[in-house]
């Protein structure tokens, strides 16, 4: 566990000093407060699987099943294709937070937890080796259970 920390801390520095194209910053910020994510959780890792071992960066190449379906959403192409300096409008962040939630009921990675259930849970929805505790989920989707409609 300890190993994994180090490593997901480290490929979050690598992703924050790179800034590429996809994984940018003000997005991943975005994301971590939309869903209340720790940084272990919010970083470049959360869209991106790249080869540590060929000291590869977060880029489209290397996109999880939770990125490219992100990357896939028509609301996300022209939020993903402004320059790296754009002042996003509170229209576009609109836009944004809308196209994320439309993927919160998909299982990116095909591991029988949802996108949203996973961030709530700590783990990575684009990656099928990231996967909530099956009491933890239970536990989870017996709480939504019981949530009025109205409230979720």
């Amino acid at each position: 566990m300890k190993n994994r920390l180090v490593a997901v801390l480290g490929f979050s520095m690598v992703c924050y000093v790179a800034w590429p194209a996809l994984a940018k910053e003000v997005f991943i910020e975005r994301v971590r407060k939309m869903y209340g994510l720790p940084r272990t959780l919010g970083s470049c890792q959360l869209c991106h699987h790249p080869d540590e071992a060929k000291d590869e960066v977060a880029d489209q190449r290397n996109l999880n099943d939770y990125g490219k379906d992100i990357a896939n959403l028509p609301l996300m192409k022209p939020l993903i294709e402004a320059e790296e300096d754009h002042e996003y409008t509170p229209r576009q962040w609109a836009k944004f937070e809308e196209a994320m939630h439309s993927i919160d009921v998909d299982d990116s990675d095909k591991d029988g937890a949802t996108n949203l259930e996973e961030l709530a849970l700590g783990t990575f929805p684009g990656e099928k080796t990231s996967t909530p505790d099956a009491a933890a989920l239970k536990t989870f989707r017996d709480k939504a259970k019981k949530i009025p409609s109205e409230q979720k």
